[in-house]
């Protein structure tokens, strides 16, 4: 008794394909391709249409969307990518720049870029490809990023963050770290001086540099107006050495609002503080 439902299971069920294949085999042939592939073409014709990249975004094809905004975004990303490519080309070929067909080292013309900012930055950069021989002069051994020193100052940023070795700029370039004191147009010489320590002695050395080309981006200094005590009594903001005073006067400042027996004027007093940006 437990075996015959399943027994009559299996016949009913073997009945009914046998059914079946009767049924499907009286069908025409002429008419069989067209209820059962007709379908499956327009399903298909379907699919491609919707998943097509179409030349106008926005009509048809499940990608339009995404097409028009990477075409909004176009600008942004071609500069991302352009950023991404010069980094894996001075990645690659840092060392071999000049092209082979280039006047050995000795018999290119000599450029000799004074100062390490911004200016001289960009003409470093332009200057890597070029059969030159490249020579940087600036007491400053990294280029420093000055709209993020207010940041620096205030401990939002670390100072080594906003700076970057000026070797980068052109690895081929000679950097030699001295100011530049005079300069001879006549016999095209720089002539600089650099501070040389040894223990706890220092002296200063001058030497000469000679040039073809001479790029002068020293830059400014900072202009008081005439106004008298700023010299004296104001912190600026023009070096990374300044943000660090800033950083550490200011420290210096709370520390000593805190201590103990002083009024509270004398408290408001300490923790004042006066920003300036013109006279």
């Amino acid at each position: 008794r437990e075996h015959r439902p399943i027994s009559v299971s299996f016949g009913a069920c073997a009945a009914l394909a046998m059914l079946h294949l009767a049924c499907t085999s009286l069908v025409p042939l002429r008419t069989s391709p067209i209820t059962m592939k007709a379908p499956e073409a327009e399903l298909r014709k379907n699919l491609e249409a919707r998943n097509a990249v179409t030349e106008e975004p926005g009509r048809r094809g499940r990608f339009s969307k995404a097409w028009s905004t990477l075409e909004k975004d176009a600008d942004w990303l071609g500069f991302v990518g352009g950023r991404c490519l010069d980094a894996l080309d001075d990645s690659l070929f840092r060392g071999g720049y000049l092209s082979s067909g280039s006047p050995p080292q000795g018999q290119r013309p000599r450029v000799v870029v004074l100062g390490s900012g911004w200016g001289a930055n960009a003409v470093l950069s332009q200057l890597k490809n070029a059969a030159c021989d490249v020579t940087v002069v600036s007491p400053r051994n990294y280029f420093l990023f000055t709209p993020m020193l207010a940041g620096a100052a205030l401990g939002t940023l670390e100072p080594r963050s906003i700076i970057e070795p000026i070797r980068e700029a052109n690895p081929t370039a000679t950097y030699f770290e001295a100011e530049a004191t005079a300069i001879d147009t006549v016999s095209k010489v720089v002539t600089c001086e650099s501070v040389v320590c040894e223990g706890v002695s220092c002296e200063l050395r001058d030497f000469e540099v000679p040039y073809d080309l001479l790029v002068v981006a020293v830059g400014a200094s900072t202009n008081t107006f005439g106004v008298k005590g700023v010299k004296e009594h104001c912190l600026f903001m023009k070096q990374l050495s300044d943000a660090i005073a800033f950083r550490e006067q200011l420290g210096y400042a709370f520390e000593q609002a805190s201590l103990p027996g002083l009024s509270e004027e004398q408290r408001r007093e300490k923790r004042t503080l006066v920003v300036s940006y013109r006279p």
